[in-house]
C-alpha cells in the first residue's frame, strides 16, 4: 500500500512538474 502512495505521490509531482515546465515554455515563447 505504501508503494502505490509513494508511487501516486510521485506521479504528481512529476505531473506539477512537467505543467509548470510547459507554463514556462510557453509564456517564455509568447
Amino acid at each position: 500500500m505504501r508503494s502505490i502512495l509513494a508511487r501516486l505521490t510521485g506521479g504528481a509531482f512529476a505531473a506539477i512538474l512537467l505543467l509548470t515546465a510547459a507554463v514556462a515554455a510557453a509564456t517564455l515563447w509568447s
